[in-house]
């Protein structure tokens, strides 16, 4: 079985450490930094790191790749779902066919007609300047849906509708169903809910109109401008290894946000952006909230002694402190 290794530079000694006990096991990996890939094989992927960092990998995985994505030590991921020390046992259960990966769609979004872009989350259509209203038509299958005035519009595969469709009021869908979820977010019709679509949907987001430029952003990885139209359909599969009850202890975590309702809006702010991003420090919270310090300091407080986040010593310098999502939550 061909092996890759996917891994940001700052974690290449575990990487290393993760390279070394794939070998000895028999199954010696092709090791390549993130920042260094431009396309993968179709072997086993192996992606080690934040949830952020393996959506960036995948961006590169051909379509029917098996993927395995790996939390390193200490982290808690929602994509990154198979622990550090477990990852050699996972691939030896994969190799005898103990484990059947899941097939998780990929999504293609044409924007303009010119430029793609790919998504395993979620493609959003939003003004490029924050709390800047967007208007636009939604079409499925040809058929016009709505039009809506909004901050902007999410289309979400079933792993990405426990990400940022969530947090925008969309359902919750288990991974192994065939569905897509379209998602307004703080529309001004106070009717407006999510929809449920099945995966063969074509779906186009047009007549866009915005006093700012609109861009296509795909999981937070890739942004296009938008002139005109965005048009996003499953493009391809990939074959993502999970191993905790197919799927399903990943919605059971998330839907403690019920626990969560009556935090102040500056404490859910930093909470969702530490889920999205993964471990971060207080400065790059504020630069990534626009938060003031101080708001900072008083949320990561409150977050901390209600057992939402954790603070960790940063493996690479040991002088920072890290905040991630802490086990209670995640």
């Amino acid at each position: 079985m061909e092996v890759q290794l996917i891994y940001p530079s700052r974690l290449e000694k575990y990487a290393k450490r993760l390279q070394a006990e794939l070998a000895q096991r028999g199954y010696p990996p092709q090791a390549i930094a993130l920042e260094k890939v431009e396309e993968l094989g179709r072997g086993l992927l192996i992606v080690l790191g934040l949830d952020r960092e393996v959506l960036e990998a995948l961006h590169h995985a051909p379509y029917q790749s098996t993927v395995l994505p790996v939390a390193p030590p200490s982290y808690t991921g929602y994509v990154a779902l198979t622990p550090f020390q477990k990852c050699a046992q996972v691939v030896e259960q994969l190799e005898a066919g103990r484990i059947e990966p899941l097939r998780v769609p990929v999504l293609s979004a044409s924007v303009d007609g010119t430029a793609n872009v790919r998504a395993i989350n979620e493609v959003a259509v939003f003004p490029r300047r924050s709390a800047t209203l967007m208007e636009y038509d939604l079409e499925v299958n040809g058929d016009l849906l709505w039009h809506d005035t909004s901050d902007g519009v999410i289309v979400a595969t079933p792993l990405g509708s426990t990400a940022y469709a969530l947090s925008a009021g969309g359902p919750v869908v288990l991974l192994d169903t065939e569905a897509l979820v379209i998602v307004s977010v703080n529309s001004t019709e106070p009717g407006r809910r999510p929809v449920v679509v099945s995966l063969g949907s074509s779906i186009r987001v047009g007549g866009i109109a915005s006093r700012t430029a609109v861009e296509a952003v795909a999981d937070g990885v890739e942004r296009v401008e938008v002139e005109e139209e965005v048009r996003v359909f499953v493009g391809g599969y990939l074959n993502l290894v999970v191993t905790e009850s197919r799927g399903t202890a990943l919605v059971k975590r998330k839907l403690t946000y019920a626990e969560l309702r009556d935090l102040p809006p500056s404490a859910k702010l930093v909470l969702k952006v530490l889920e999205e991003e993964g471990e971060l420090g207080i400065s790059e919270i504020i630069d990534l909230t626009g938060l003031p310090e101080r708001t900072v300091r008083h949320a990561l407080a409150l977050l901390s002694s209600r057992g939402f986040i954790a603070k960790l010593e940063d493996p690479v310098n040991p002088k920072r402190i890290l905040y991630r999502v802490s086990q209670a939550v995640a």
